[in-house]
């Protein structure tokens, strides 16, 4: 970075009832993914007649990757699937993924390339989608694409199927939910069979990408930070006299005196390829604060205040989110200057006897500049459909005109106040300085010990934005202009390596100090669990001559080596934990909910039904499947306390699974579920009279019963 003084500054197993339902397991393995964040809801499988699974699995696959790619679809292109008709459309570079959308054909394809993409916010219109809208896209791209469904491999054996029409919904709040509603009736050896019902769930938060997105529209509206950051650049690499550098621009206003009466010029074409070099290489280097990102360190401290001027102040703590800003050189660039003669102005010439003659040029040019700047949100609690993570694309255009940011004249070209926004977008947006009172509140650790630095925010129900108010002095004190709300109201206080509070507005909050903890993960055999639930009951009682705790203990392994767990947790802290990994996690007390996903190396052997071998090996179908494999998945509701934190320095996570990695497995191993999002429910083999012959029994767990034996453990 140049300063002026010349210093220089990223299955369910398909069971078969005829030979040609191999070709849906091929269909699926093709399109399945161990590491997916898509997850079925598998208990409405048990509820399907075994006679027609395989078609309904067919179905709830499809869904799966056609969700996915509706997911990946809706970042890469800004929030749209659909793109519109009435938006300046510019095609971006995105990494890992692209789409090609034409002609009403979209494509998701593997692989970096361009992506159209609408530009949220122009130099005369907006074009923000709202989360109702991004919904509502999602939805209609489900319904289309599953309503192209083949049935014709089921039906070439005898199926009659007819189906009605798709109604697909979906939620996008702290996680993705899927429901559609697609009824199936299928007539099949003289019976009738009919089902309707696909949940699935994405572990996506995209209530906080489309906040920090939003947040952003509003900042850049408000207060034209990219603007800001342009001018910014711009004066670093103005002429400052002398002889002229290659990557000089003409000044905003500069006077220079000389005795050899020599000025500098430009032509436009060489501003404008300096313009964009400065704009390609320097806009990364605009930052959020309190959000995830490395300060750049210079040599000197001139160079570093510029750095640090290049850092805007809009977020509390986030450093799970990522935010990054670019400018593509190829991407179309306007600009001019007044005057378009980009020579200085020479003042005055003076002549007087005996002294040298000198010239006295002023160099005084104003800019009009429009270039579409590229935003890259990224939550690193958020899963991921590639190695990229789910990052969210959109692009705003910045817009200079004659020096002025977003306004040519007196003119305010995008003049809109918040409700216009909210027009535009769906969303209701409240006005941060529309202040109702004045008040002082405190902060302390749990100690009662004041905190400084404390970053406090102003949240209104109803609303899409947030208001950030302040930051406690060393006092732990701060005096914050609460804003009109006409819903409630809450104030959520966030300070790095304690816990995020978000409640009621009062005069004092107490945060407690986020504890450091090294990870271990066990596995919880679910069949094995839900036995000794049901033998002791509840772990109450001893059976057939063992302790509910040695039962309880039977069920419970370390992971093989190649086994691979993912957890998520929310709540006071946000935790995102891969195992095995060496880092250590952070955590508060409170209520969190849990997220786990295992996978592991699996051997599957096949399985004879009506004398057909069903492999999941998809090149031969007498040979079994080696490879990774889901073994299960969950979500639960978890209370950590304090006293569960205290004086402990590792933590044990136990992740329910259906199968473990190491046992011997057959595809009819997978023909019945037993966790489902209501607790285990199923059908597990128990002793149940102590005389060494097993039978099976059915089972009913709710999570209640069973979760404080499956949390985390603090030692």
């Amino acid at each position: 970075m140049r300063v002026n003084n010349r210093g220089q500054v990223t299955i369910f197993v398909i069971i078969a009832i005829v030979i040609v339902v191999v070709i849906v397991l091929l269909l699926f393995l093709i399109n399945r993914n161990a590491n997916t964040n898509i997850q079925s809801d598998n208990s409405k499988l048990s509820l399907v007649p075994a006679q027609v699974r395989p078609v309904y699995i067919y179905i709830d696959n499809d869904l799966k990757k056609i969700a996915e790619n509706g997911l990946e679809i809706l970042r890469l292109q800004g929030g749209y699937i659909y793109l519109p008709d009435d938006a300046e459309i510019i095609e971006i570079e995105t990494a890992g993924k692209h789409v090609k959308n034409e002609d009403g054909t979209i494509e998701l394809i593997e692989g970096s390339g361009k992506t159209k993409n609408p530009i949220w916010v122009n130099k005369d219109s907006i074009a923000v989608p709202s989360i109702d809208f991004m919904q509502d896209q999602l939805s209609q791209y489900i319904e289309n694409e599953l309503s192209k469904e083949d049935f014709s491999q089921f039906e070439a054996q005898g199926m009659v199927i007819s189906t009605e029409p798709i109604n697909a919904e979906v939620s996008l709040s702290d996680a993705v939910n899927i429901n559609v509603i697609r009824p199936v009736n299928i007539n099949y050896k003289d019976q009738s069979y009919t089902f309707e019902e696909f949940s699935q769930r994405a572990s996506i938060n995209f209530t906080q990408i489309y906040d920090v997105a939003s947040t952003l529209v509003v900042y850049e509206l408000a207060s034209n930070y990219l603007e800001a950051h342009a001018k910014s650049l711009m004066s670093l690499y103005s002429y400052a006299g002398g002889e002229k550098e290659a990557a000089d621009l003409p000044p905003h206003s500069f006077t220079e005196t000389n005795t050899n009466c020599k000025f500098v010029a430009w032509s436009k074409s060489d501003v404008e390829s300096n313009l964009k070099t400065i704009f390609s290489v320097y806009y990364p280097f605009l930052k959020m604060d309190k959000t995830n990102f490395e300060r750049v360190k210079a040599s000197d401290p001139v160079s570093q205040g510029v750095y640090d001027s290049f850092i805007y102040n809009y977020f509390p703590e986030m450093k799970n989110i990522h935010i990054n800003f670019s400018y593509d050189p190829q991407q179309t660039f306007e600009f001019t200057t007044t005057p378009s003669n980009l020579v200085p102005d020479r003042i005055s010439q003076t002549k007087i006897p005996f002294l040298p003659s000198f010239c006295v040029f002023k160099y005084k040019f104003a800019y009009t500049i429009s270039a579409p700047i590229i935003i890259k949100i990224k939550d690193d609690n958020s899963g991921g459909f590639s190695k990229e993570g789910y990052e969210f694309y959109f692009p705003i255009k910045l817009y200079i005109c004659n020096d002025k940011e977003r306004a040519c004249g007196d003119e305010l070209l995008l003049n809109v106040d918040l409700t216009e926004i909210s027009g535009l977008t769906g969303d209701k947006f409240y006005n941060c300085q529309d202040v109702d009172n004045q008040k002082i509140i405190s902060v302390s650790d749990s100690l009662g010990n004041p905190l400084e630095g404390a970053d406090v925010t102003h949240y209104c129900d109803g609303y899409a934005n947030n208001c950030w108010l302040g930051i406690t002095n060393s006092q732990g004190k701060a005096t914050i202009n609460l804003p009109n709300c006409d819903n409630s109201s809450s104030i959520e206080v966030v300070k790095e390596n304690y816990q995020t509070v978000k409640e009621e507005i009062r005069d004092s909050y107490i945060l407690e100090n986020l504890k450091e903890f090294e990870v271990d993960a066990k596995i919880i055999d679910a069949k094995k669990f839900a036995a000794a639930y049901s033998l002791t009951n509840g772990f109450k009682d001893s059976s057939c001559g063992k302790s509910a705790q040695t039962l309880l203990s039977e069920s419970i392994s370390t992971p093989n080596t190649k086994d691979s767990i993912m957890i998520s947790l929310s709540g006071p802290s946000s935790v995102f934990v891969s195992y095995p990994t060496p880092e250590k996690i952070k955590l508060a007390g409170g209520n969190y909910k849990m997220n786990s996903i295992v996978n592991g190396y699996v051997k599957i052997q096949p399985y004879s039904y009506l004398g057909e071998m069903i492999s999941f090996n998809t090149t031969d179908n007498t040979k079994p499947y080696e490879g990774e494999w889901l073994l299960g998945s969950s979500e639960d509701n978890l209370i950590i306390t304090s006293s569960d934190l205290s004086g402990k320095d590792k933590v044990t996570f136990y992740a329910l699974v259906e199968h473990l990695s190491t046992e011997e497995l057959s595809v009819e191993d997978f023909m019945e579920t037993l966790i489902t999002p209501e607790g285990l429910v199923g059908k597990v083999s128990a002793d149940t009279d102590c005389n060494g012959v097993v039978e099976n029994i059915d089972v009913n767990i709710s999570k209640s019963e069973y979760n404080n034996f499956i949390k985390p453990k603090f030692v």
